[in-house]
């Protein structure tokens, strides 16, 4: 308890003083309060006063810490009926004379029943918690500051997020989660040092005040201001660490631009155009350069890593063209544009490939990767007098587009023939987009078929029946959707109508029949994924154990923890998540112990030899058997033959899928064999 002479030490200085000397002082944005050390209170700010149920923080100067019910005590009452607060104090670091407390709303933190977090187990937090129409005031008060609370059990490595601190990070909230869990959300440069700040104050006993870096649900790069105090375990309570998390704003890009000298495409085209117009116009050339499978870098590393790797290329580019030539940037940042004037003075158009292709073709750190780079490139020289600037960039895109079609690292010289092929596609994108908006596309079913010959789920594949031109071909209108940018619309559309129709097929054999879409542009990574998902769910009035999620093993390569709970969300729901085309991407039998997903489909190519290749039957059982020792299911694509169907059989393989059974059929066709129960070319074993 303060001493009289220390209670009046405000009263003998002069309130006055300390507070003109308090309002110096630089606080942050948080319930805090500023007191002498005998618990005078000398400054507070708006969150605090709100916390303690006046509009005005002046409301609170000269009042002692134990005339407001918060003293020494770790948890009280305060001014908005039932809700709980923890003070947290410590010398002020910039002035000693003064105390630094910390108000932490701790209202919705639950300790566990056995060992309650604070006070006795008749008073835990649950007992205190105010109604929704009384805690809203604060609740919002709390969200515009961006503002949460947390607690951390040292003895179990157990951290409690307020309801507000889920928000803000974006953590889905599911109770108590391990210290190190909640780590896998901070950037990884400041992993340590989180760890470090944290436990010193379990082990010194002191405050902590720092900022860190961490990653949202949504994979937004933030910062936050963390403050914490190490609470001893006194009168039986259990000793834990308390604080306040302040959402500071987005993270300052780690890497400047370093894209500064390359020109932007208004300029880039204003240059071309007079190069046209001089004389030699027939030795210009463009040349459209793409990273290679950045999209990957992002889904699987995430923005800001995908950013780094954009900035590296450009700086290379800027660096590393001849003094004649000059790069812009595109508003596709995976693309830059390089004008060479004059080709023969740079060694000819062989040798400026040769030096693009080495400048893309590159090793980086990001992050703890390494990541290997290249590039594709497309080519465009003038084709007459007529040739303009725009036709330049375009043609030389085209090409790009055709390189990166044919695989990574690839060159493409634009030709009449192609630029051609690619106007009369320009057409097509727009009558895809119509038939997206008007249902005029279909979604057919090919079977999966079980050990034992009956019909356990069916794959969901888009078709396009043209109005005018008859059914194209998915080969041929999957890459325009791509190339577009309406794969992501078009993965909607696949999802809640395959969905919609698989709602009221009929049970096989007393059991449901499950639906699988394979996604391609609706990702776990978008921010509202699990959302929209649940709503098609929600909507089409399927279970969710009725539905699978197919990814390619590529977009789970490195999967970053935003994206992992999102899957892990929908995955307690009851959804499944297969990986399709196994065995061609880049997952280890290590990194695919940790991922959440249910089934593995063995990719075709190791399927269409397996009975007279050694090499694939190998694959084969080795898959088989990694998925069953982890849990998962196997299914086998591409069978076409009855020797594939009975070497799978022997090694246990679980589904199978492909021709020997049925090919993808319309919605009614497959309704009726679901009637039957059999795809038409089942064997059972």
């Amino acid at each position: 308890m303060s001493t009289q002479s220390e209670r009046s030490d405000a009263a003998s200085t002069g309130l006055a003083d300390w507070v003109r000397v308090a309002r110096e002082q630089s606080l942050p944005d948080a319930p805090v309060l500023l007191c002498t050390r005998g618990g005078v209170v000398v400054r507070a700010t708006a969150q605090a006063a709100a916390l303690l149920g006046t509009e005005d923080p002046d409301d609170l100067v000269g009042r002692q810490l134990d005339e407001l019910g918060i003293g020494d005590g770790p948890q009280h009452a305060h001014g908005r009926p039932g809700s709980a607060v923890r003070t947290v104090s410590w010398p002020y670091g910039h002035d000693e004379r003064f105390l630094f407390t910390v108000l932490c709303d701790v209202s919705d933190l639950v300790a566990p029943p056995a060992r309650p977090a604070f006070g006795k187990a008749d008073d835990s937090l649950e007992g205190e918690r105010a109604d929704q129409i009384s805690n809203a005031p604060l609740l919002d008060l709390q969200r515009a500051a961006k503002i949460g609370t947390w607690q951390l059990d040292p003895a179990t490595d157990t951290l409690w997020l307020s309801k507000v601190l889920h928000e803000l990070t974006g953590i889905p909230q599911r109770g108590a989660m391990p210290f190190e869990e909640f780590l896998v959300f901070v950037h990884p440069e400041d992993r340590d040092m989180v760890r470090e700040k944290v436990l010193s104050s379990v082990e010194r006993s002191e405050p902590v005040e720092f900022e860190h870096r961490f990653f949202r649900g949504d994979g937004a790069l933030r910062r936050l201001r963390v403050y914490g105090v190490f609470s001893g375990g006194r009168d039986g309570r259990p000793p834990l660490v308390v604080g306040t998390a302040h959402d500071v704003g987005a993270s300052p890009h780690a890497v400047p631009d370093r894209s500064s000298a390359l020109v932007d495409m208004p300029s880039a085209v204003e240059a071309l155009a007079g190069l046209l117009r001089g004389a030699g116009a027939e030795d210009v050339a463009v040349l459209a350069c793409v990273i290679d499978n950045l999209h990957r870098i992002d889904h699987s590393l995430g923005s800001e890593a995908a950013a780094d790797v954009e900035a590296s290329v450009a700086e290379r580019l800027a660096e590393g063209l001849p003094d004649s030539c000059f790069g812009a940037r595109t508003p596709r940042r995976e693309k830059f544009m390089v004008v060479c004037p004059d080709t023969r003075a740079v060694g000819g158009m062989e040798a400026l490939i040769t030096l693009l292709s080495g400048l893309l073709r590159t090793t980086l750190p990001v992050g703890n990767h390494l990541v290997q780079l290249s590039g594709s490139i497309g080519v465009a020289t003038p084709r007459g007098g007529g040739t303009t600037a725009e036709d330049l960039f375009r043609h030389a895109s085209i090409a790009a587009s055709e390189a990166q079609r044919k695989g990574f690292n690839q060159v493409v010289l634009a030709n009449p023939d192609l630029i051609a092929a690619a106007d009369r596609q320009l057409p097509l994108e727009a009558q895809l987009r119509d038939a997206l908006d008007h249902d005029e596309l279909t979604v057919h079913y090919q079977p999966v078929v079980s050990a034992d010959g009956s019909i356990a789920a069916a794959e969901a594949l888009v078709r396009w029946p043209h109005p005018e031109r008859g059914p194209i071909s998915p080969a041929v209108f999957l890459p325009v959707a791509e190339r577009a940018g309406q794969l992501h619309d078009l993965d909607k559309w696949v999802l809640r109508t395959a969905l919609r129709e698989a709602a009221g097929w009929p049970w096989v054999h007393g059991r449901p029949v499950t639906v699988a879409v394979n996604l391609a542009g609706l990702l776990p990574g978008e921010p509202n994924f699990v959302d929209f998902v649940a709503d098609a769910v929600t909507t089409a009035g399927i279970d969710w154990n009725r539905i699978t999620l197919e990814l390619v093993e590529t977009d789970l390569v490195d999967l970053r923890p935003q994206n992992r709970y999102a899957m892990e969300r929908l995955v307690e729901r009851g959804a499944r998540f297969a990986i399709d085309d196994f065995g061609t991407g880049y997952s280890s039998m290590a990194r695919l112990k940790h991922l959440p997903v249910q089934i593995i489909k063995l990719d075709g190519r190791f399927v269409s030899d397996i009975d007279r290749n050694n090499t694939d039957l190998a694959v084969a059982r080795a898959v088989c058997s990694m998925s069953h020792a982890m849990g998962h299911l196997c299914l086998a694509e591409g069978v076409e033959t009855t020797d594939q169907l009975r070497v799978l059989n022997s090694i246990g393989m679980d589904y199978y899928q492909g021709f020997l059974f049925s090919p993808a059929v319309p919605a009614e066709d497959f309704r009726a064999m679901l009637e039957v129960g059999t795809a038409h070319g089942a064997q059972p074993r």
